[in-house]
C-alpha cells in the first residue's frame, strides 16, 4: 500500500512514487491518492486533476481515490466528486472511490464519525481511511462497525497518538518527538521556518488534547510496562493489528530505519 496525495510535498510524493515504478510489478502494489475538495471544484477539475497525479505517479491506474480530509457532512456526497468517480472508473483508470477524515481542524464542523458513519450509510464508497487507536478507540470503533455492515474497507492512520509526556518545543535541541514532525514536514516539501511556525501552532492549539493523550496513555503504559515513545508507539499499532475489522495499517515510514522498525510487526498482536 502506497498512501499519497496530490498536496503531499506539492505532489512531490507522487514524483517518487512515478520514479519508482519501473522498479516494481503494478499489480502487486495498492497505491491510493486525495483529492481535495476546498475549493469546491467541479468534475473536469477533479478529473484534471486526477490525471495530473497519474502523470507524476506513471501508471495508468490508481487502486483508490479519496476525497481528501473531511470535517463537513456537506461533502460527503460531494456530487462532482462522485461524478469525477464514476467517469474514471469507466475509463479503467479508478478501481475504488473512497473518503478521508482526521476529524475537525479549526473552523471544521463535524467530527470524524459524524462523517464517515454518514458516507458508509450512503453506499458512494468502497474503502475509507480514518484515524483509529486507543486513545479514540470508541469514535474509531464506531466508525469500524458501520464500515463492516456495509462491506467497505477500512484503512487505519493516525494510531500512534499516544504520549508519554508533553511535548515541548525547543527549536534549537528538538525533542525526538518534535524532531518526527520537523522530518515529516520536510518530507511534505516544508523548509525550517515555515515548519517551525506550523509546529509552534500546532502545539499552542492542541495542547488540550496532548494533555488528555498523556492521562489516556498511562494505563496503556503500565499495563504493558513501556518505557519510551518509541515502545508506545510501536504497541500502539499492535493494538490497532488485533482488531481483524481494521484491514490495513498505514503509519508515516519516512525512513529506512522507520521500515526496519515497524513492518516486523506485521501480523502481530499484543
Amino acid at each position: 500500500l502506497f498512501d499519497t496525495a496530490e498536496v503531499y510535498g506539492n505532489g512531490d510524493s507522487e514524483t517518487k512514487i512515478g520514479e519508482a515504478m519501473e522498479h516494481m510489478q503494478r499489480d502487486k502494489i495498492f497505491i491510493v491518492t486525495k483529492l481535495g475538495l476546498d475549493d469546491e471544484p467541479d468534475q473536469q477539475n477533479l478529473v484534471e486533476r486526477f490525471n495530473a497525479c497519474l502523470g507524476r505517479q506513471q501508471t495508468d491506474y490508481v487502486d483508490a481515490l479519496y476525497c481528501h480530509g473531511i470535517a463537513d457532512l456537506n461533502y460527503v456526497e460531494y456530487a462532482p466528486f462522485l461524478a469525477a468517480c464514476d467517469q474514471l472508473k469507466q475509463e479503467g483508470k479508478l478501481k475504488h472511490a473512497g473518503i478521508s477524515s482526521h476529524g475537525p481542524r479549526e473552523d471544521e464542523p463535524d467530527a470524524m464519525d459524524t462523517v464517515l458513519i454518514k458516507a458508509a450509510e450512503t453506499g458512494h464508497y468502497d474503502v475509507m481511511l480514518l484515524s483509529y487507536g486507543f486513545v479514540n478507540a470508541e469514535e474509531g470503533e464506531r466508525v469500524i462497525k458501520a464500515c463492516k455492515e456495509k462491506n467497505i474497507g477500512t484503512t487505519i492512520m493516525k494510531s500512534a497518538t499516544g504520549l508519554i509526556e508533553m511535548p515541548v518545543f525547543d527549536e534549537e535541541n528538538p525533542s525526538e518527538q518534535v524532531q518526527g514532525w520537523y522530518e515529516y514536514l520536510a518530507n511534505q516539501g516544508m523548509d525550517r521556518e515555515a515548519a517551525t511556525a506550523r509546529i509552534k501552532a500546532y502545539m499552542e492549539r492542541e495542547s488540550e488534547n496532548f494533555q488528555k493523550s498523556v492521562e489516556l496513555s498511562k494505563p496503556f503504559i503500565e499495563k504493558y510496562g513501556i518505557e519510551t515513545q518509541d515502545e508506545l508507539d510501536l504497541k500502539s499499532f499492535q493494538w490497532v493489528l488485533r482488531n481483524p475489522d481494521a484491514h490495513t495499517i498505514c503509519p508515516s515510514m519516512p525512513t529506512f530505519d522507520d521500515l526496519d522498525r515497524i513492518l516486523p510487526l506485521s501480523g502481530t498482536q499484543l
